[in-house]
C-alpha cells in the first residue's frame, strides 16, 4: 500500500514539474527515433505518400489538454491510436496537442517535442491569412505560451478555484489593512489625532508578507498574477493559506479598532456641541484639547517675534471659530512648541534673565538675542 502511494506521490511530483516546464517549438523533424516514429505514423494516415507533402495536410488545432486527471480526458486524446499519455509516435507525454489532418479528417494528438512548426504555422495561415513568409518564429512561440497559460489556468481554476477565491475574498479587507507599511504620520481630521501614513506593502519585509491583494489582482499593479499566469503562484497560495488561519484574531483587532474610531467620533461630537455654547478662549483651550498641543498659551506670549506674533494671532482665530488646522500649519505649531533646552535656559540665567523658564526654544532664543542686543539685564515676566 505505500510503496503505491509512493509511486503516485513521485508521479504528480513529475506532473508539476512539467507542467512548469517551458515548451520550445522545433522547426522541424530530425531523424532521431521519435522523430522517424511521428513522420511514419503521420503519412500513413495521411493521403500523401511522403512526409514533405504529408505535413501540409496537418495543422494544430489550438486543443491542449494536461494529463491531470482521468475524470476529464476529451475523446480525442482517448480514441487518439495510443491513447492518454501517449503521442501519435507513441512517447510518453504530459501535455496533449490535438492535431487535424484537412485532407483525411484525422485528428490524433502529439506532445510538447512534436508540435513543430508546421502544424502551428497552418493553423496561424488559416486563423489570420497571413502567407508562410509573414508568419515569425516570435508569432509561432506566442502561440504555443497562451495556449499552455490558457490550459494551465483552466486546470488549475477546475481544481483549486473555489477554495481559492472563498479564501481570498475572506481575508481581503483585512489584506488592505494589515499588510502596509507605516512612514510618517498625517493629521486625520476626522478623528482629530494623528494617524500613521500607509501604503499598500509591495514586498515582503522584516518577516511580514507582501499584500496578498497587491500580488493576485490589485488594478495598480502591472504585473499581478491573475493578469500574468491565471492562476496563483506556490508563494502567494502558501501566504493566502497562512493568513487565512489567523483572520478571527485579526478580523476581532479590526473591529476593536473601528469600534474605538466610532466612539471617538462620538466623543468629538459631543465636545464639539459644547464648544458652542463657550466663548472664545474657552472653545479655543478646548479645540487644543482636542489636538493635543501643549503650552500653547505659555509659549505664544512674550519672546516672539512679529512674524511668529502674527502666526499665533491667526491660529487663535481659526481655532475660535472651530475650523481645523491645515497639515501644515500643525507642523509649524510643533516646531515653534519645541520646549527650550536645558543649556539654553542656562545660558539666560548667565545672562542675568530672571523671568519665567518655561518658555520654547523659539522664545529662549529670542530672549538671548535681544538680551545681548540692548545689552541688559532686564527680562520680561
Amino acid at each position: 500500500m505505500f510503496s503505491v502511494c509512493l509511486k503516485s506521490f513521485k508521479q504528480n511530483i513529475t506532473r508539476r514539474r512539467k507542467m512548469n516546464e517551458e515548451i520550445k517549438f522545433k522547426r522541424g523533424l530530425g531523424e532521431g527515433r521519435w522523430d522517424r516514429r511521428l513522420k511514419q505514423e503521420m503519412v500513413r494516415i495521411s493521403k500523401a505518400r511522403t512526409y514533405e507533402e504529408a505535413k501540409h495536410e496537418w495543422t494544430a488545432t489550438g486543443e491542449i489538454w494536461w494529463d491531470w486527471n482521468r475524470d476529464d480526458t476529451p475523446s480525442w486524446v482517448s480514441e487518439s491510436m495510443n491513447g492518454r499519455s501517449k503521442c501519435l509516435c507513441g512517447h510518453k507525454i504530459v501535455y496533449h496537442f490535438e492535431i487535424y489532418n484537412e485532407v483525411t479528417g484525422f485528428r490524433e494528438c502529439v506532445g510538447s517535442d512534436h508540435i513543430n512548426s508546421y502544424l502551428i504555422l497552418n493553423e496561424i495561415k488559416q486563423r489570420t491569412g497571413l502567407t508562410d513568409e509573414q508568419i515569425t518564429d516570435a508569432m509561432i512561440q506566442e502561440w504555443i505560451d497562451v495556449k499552455i497559460k490558457s490550459m494551465k489556468a483552466e486546470k488549475w481554476w477546475e481544481q483549486f478555484g473555489e477554495e481559492f477565491e472563498q479564501k481570498f475574498e475572506a481575508v481581503r479587507e483585512i489584506d488592505l489593512r494589515i499588510n502596509v507599511n507605516e512612514k510618517g504620520t498625517y493629521w486625520d481630521n476626522t478623528l482629530s489625532c494623528y494617524r500613521p501614513r500607509t501604503t499598500i506593502r509591495k514586498r515582503a519585509s522584516g518577516g511580514n508578507m507582501a499584500s496578498i491583494v497587491w500580488r493576485w489582482n490589485h488594478p495598480d499593479n502591472r504585473r499581478n498574477q491573475q493578469g500574468v499566469h491565471g492562476y496563483p503562484n506556490k508563494g502567494l497560495l502558501n501566504d493566502l493559506n497562512e493568513f487565512y488561519e489567523m483572520i478571527e484574531p485579526l478580523a476581532k483587532k479590526m473591529q476593536d479598532e473601528d469600534m474605538a474610531f466610532k466612539q471617538r467620533i462620538i466623543l468629538l461630537n459631543k465636545q464639539r456641541g459644547t464648544l458652542l455654547r463657550r466663548g472664545n478662549t474657552e472653545i479655543i483651550n478646548d479645540m487644543l484639547e482636542l489636538y493635543a498641543i501643549e503650552n500653547f498659551h505659555e509659549y505664544s506670549t512674550g519672546y516672539t517675534n512679529d512674524w511668529e506674533t502674527k502666526f499665533f494671532n491667526d491660529i487663535k482665530v481659526i481655532l475660535s471659530k472651530e475650523n481645523p488646522l491645515s497639515p501644515k500649519q500643525l507642523e509649524t505649531l510643533q516646531e515653534l512648541l519645541i520646549p527650550a533646552t536645558e543649556k539654553q535656559i542656562q545660558y539666560l540665567q548667565a545672562l542675568g534673565f530672571e523671568g519665567e523658564t518655561n518658555i520654547s526654544k523659539r522664545q529662549a532664543s529670542n530672549a538671548i538675542n535681544e538680551i545681548k542686543q540692548d545689552g541688559l539685564n532686564s527680562h520680561r515676566t
